[in-house]
């Protein structure tokens, strides 16, 4: 009888035989319940035994047995020389050196004095050239291994040489994975590889890459040596060696900043500033070298760490991140870890369909080798590649205003809470703006007018250029243009194409945005200056980066129409992302790619092209670069800030921090721009500040030009006569003369700047407190 007829049985019979029915259905279920156990048990055997047979065929481990090898005999080969180097290496160990024939500098891929060390607590990690770390898929945990404990020890290296070097391949038993390195010796350094596109990965039900930190020890200052680590933080920061900040965490940044798809809802709050250069380097007693990131740039990251932290050696080097990936946890939360709750995880494939991810090590003249040397080095490699524009905009030093247009505030209409676009900024005030400064001396005038179209700051993605009533007919908006160009003023127009708000002109926020693993929707998020928690009221999402290119275009073209010939390009600079749909899977590589392209196709179109931030892929394409950090993180690590940007791109372009009256201290970001030699900047708007307060625009609240312009004014004059000194030159030296006090020098001149609260004497010149003194005798 089927357990479905007794309830039904039970429900029809009387009150005398219930109990009887009762009494049938328990036995029924009983029954049930004995046989799902055992064949559960059967299961759980029969998996077991073939479990134990697939060990036995080698199907249930890794298909890498550890060796007995003979490498042969200990010592350095001679693998490649040209006029200036000497590539060897050790096949029994792995490691490489560079010797510079002029000076008699040897650099190591390991200190050679490595066996004495005794603050490593890890001697294999110290010996290895790379340390890999993988994902347990089984089990959503990470562990590490270096290729000298888990590859070389087990018999897992081999080699060959190749055109002017060598490639070692390291195959690891317990993962499973074999991962090649090549050194190849060039007529201007060591270019370091790793050769991702022949990594194999033979244990994937095991073990999956995520990511490979490379030569960490290369060029590694011991405890006796003098010098400095660089590292890309901000504008730039240098690490002394042996500062015994061994307490400290090491400092670690994202190459182009965090993947920003993977924004989450509580932020740190450990702000820190973006890494836009692929660079590092140190400075050894009287040699130093410069790394660049050449290939893989997109998912690097750059670490430093001083001695007497986990060795004797001050360190900089590089990881190559070739997985992101996210684990599901049991209550359905998505977190970036792992955990005992982790059951299923996705992951993305950054590198390993892609070129090699390659590291050239540049080795300066004794001269040169400094950070300057370093900048230079940076910017003669990117000029010699084609990777660098020199804009004509450059031979000017400018005032640079954003001046926002309209933006969109919610406001009760009828009862009900509306969003209503504002005006900011109309057409006919800019001009008005644009008379009074230049009735007061502003010449050199840039001016980025963001919001200016119809809906004004976070409408819909604008795919050209509309006028927007509150700011003006289109008739206004045309005179305003004529008017510019008769003063003199280069007008840029922004284009936002990539943060999305809201549905419409052909797009939709589902199904045209980016989205994360699982395919959850990559929300982002502002976040509270002093809690740094999200407001999750305001949020918005990313473009998928395949549509920004057309977008870009067509709004481009619209400009052109209006006789705008110049366009301010938002986000493209600082945000870089990937897109983990799976139908439509777009790594942060690509996006790269296609960004280049925005900005290549954006520069064949218009006369000139402005980015904020400014991260190194687009270098070869734009002119105007605002919103620069002019400092670093000051992480507890670090120990001194440098303009290692702005020297190493000076008067290649137009270059800004960011607004001077959006800071803590305009005098202090005043006193920066003489420093790097920056352009100064303003964010501005010509209404009360009170239509912001307390809406998701207020911070905005200082833009107020009626409250600045006073400052702007003054401001200008005291740079202009300043700058003027040293306009089309180079800063061929700079130097951290004391705390808070710098020295920048050009070719014909000197600017000491102090910082600090007390005046500061400089030969026979006393700096004032928070001011600054213009020597004659560059270098010239």
């Amino acid at each position: 009888m089927k357990i479905k007829d007794l309830f039904w049985k039970l429900k029809r019979a009387t009150r005398r035989n219930r109990k009887a029915i009762r009494t049938g259905i328990s036995v029924v279920l009983t029954v049930a319940l004995v046989a799902v156990v055992a064949y559960a048990a059967f299961t759980i055997y029969k998996a077991d035994v073939i479990k134990e047979a697939n060990k036995v065929e080698g199907q249930d481990e890794s298909p890498i047995k550890k060796q007995k090898a003979n490498y042969g005999e200990v010592g350095w080969n001679q693998i490649a020389e040209n006029d200036k180097y000497v590539l060897s290496a050790d096949y029994t160990t792995g490691e490489i050196s560079v010797l510079e024939k002029n000076t008699g500098k040897v650099w190591y891929s390991n200190p050679p004095e490595r066996a004495n060390d005794n603050l490593c607590a890890l001697k294999t990690r110290i010996n290895s050239q790379i340390h890999v770390d993988f994902l347990l898929t089984d089990e959503c945990i990470t562990t590490t291994f270096d290729n000298y404990g888990e590859s070389i020890k087990k018999g897992g290296m081999t080699h060959e040489l190749v055109d002017n070097g060598i490639k070692f391949t390291f195959a690891f038993p317990t993962p499973g994975v074999i991962i090649p390195l090549q050194y190849t010796l060039c007529e201007d350094g060591l270019l370091a590889e790793i050769v991702t596109s022949e990594i194999q990965e033979l244990w994937t039900e095991r073990y999956i890459i995520q990511n490979i930190v490379f030569l960490p020890f290369f060029g590694a200052g011991g405890l006796e040596d003098e010098g400095y680590l660089m590292v890309p933080d901000g504008s730039g920061a240098l690490i002394e060696f042996n500062n015994m900040k061994q307490t400290s965490q090491s400092y670690f940044g994202d190459v182009y900043g965090k993947n920003t798809i993977n924004q989450d809802t509580t932020a740190s709050t450990m702000v820190s500033e973006q890494v836009t250069m692929p660079v590092f380097g140190a400075k050894c007693n009287d040699s130093a070298f410069m790394g660049v990131i050449v290939n893989g740039d997109a998912n690097s990251k750059v670490y430093a760490s001083t001695s007497r932290k986990t060795s004797s050696y001050n360190q900089v080097y590089t990881s190559a991140t070739i997985r992101e990936y996210a684990i599901k946890h049991m209550e359905g939360r998505q977190a970036f870890g792992g955990g005992k709750n982790s059951r299923i995880y996705e992951a993305s494939n950054n590198l390993l369909e892609n070129e090699n991810y390659s590291v050239k090590y540049f080795f300066l003249e004794p001269e040169k080798a400094d950070y300057v040397g370093m900048s230079e080095c940076y910017r003669d490699y990117l000029e010699e590649n084609k990777e660098l524009k020199v804009s004509e905009l450059a031979d000017e030093k400018y005032l640079v205003l954003d001046v926002l247009g309209a933006v969109s505030i919610e406001q009760y209409v009828f009862g009900v809470k509306t969003p209503v676009v504002t005006a900011m900024t109309t057409y006919n005030e800019l001009c008005d703006i644009v008379k009074e400064l230049k009735a007061n001396g502003v010449e050199n005038l840039i001016i980025n007018y963001i919001g200016a179209y119809k809906g004004g700051l976070n409408a819909k993605s604008q795919d050209e250029m509309k006028v927007e009533s509150t700011l003006g007919t289109k008739k206004e908006f045309n005179a305003m243009i004529e008017y510019l160009k008769s003063e003199n003023v280069i007008l840029f127009m922004e284009a936002d194409p990539i943060d999305a708000y809201k549905s419409g002109n052909g797009y939709n926020i589902n199904r045209d945005t980016a989205k994360t693993f699982f395919n959850a929707y990559g929300f982002q998020y502002q976040y509270e200056l002093d809690t740094y928690k999200s407001i999750t009221k305001d949020t918005w999402r990313l473009m998928s980066p395949d549509l920004v290119a057309d977008f870009t275009d067509t709004f481009a073209t619209s400009l052109k129409n209006w006789d705008i010939n110049n366009i301010s390009v938002d986000r493209i600079g600082d945000a870089l992302y990937s897109n983990y749909d799976k139908k439509n899977y777009i790594s942060r590589t690509m996006t790269m790619d296609m960004w280049a392209d925005v900005l290549k196709e954006a520069g064949e179109k218009m006369d000139a092209v402005m980015i904020h931030d400014g991260n190194a892929y687009a270098l070869p394409y734009v002119d105007i670069i605002t919103d620069l950090s002019n400092s670093n993180s000051d992480f507890d690590m670090e120990d001194n800030s440098i303009p290692f940007y702005q020297i190493a791109f000076q008067n290649t372009k137009v270059l800004t921090s960011e607004g001077f009256n959006t800071t803590v201290d305009y005098r202090q970001a005043f006193l920066k721009a003489l420093e790097s030699g920056s352009s100064i900047k303003f964010n501005l708007f010509n209404t009360e500040t009170t239509e912001l307060v307390g809406t998701q625009h207020n911070d905005k609240t200082s833009y107020s030009y009626t409250f600045w312009k006073d400052t702007i004014i003054e401001m200008y004059k005291e740079y202009e006569e300043v700058m003027k000194n040293f306009v089309g030159e180079e800063i061929v030296h700079h130097e951290i003369l004391d705390k808070d006090v710098a020295l920048t020098e050009y070719e014909s001149g000197k600017i000491v700047i102090n910082y600090s609260a007390e005046p500061y004497t400089y030969g026979d010149v006393t700096v004032e407190a928070n001011g600054y003194a213009v020597l004659s005798g560059g270098a010239k």
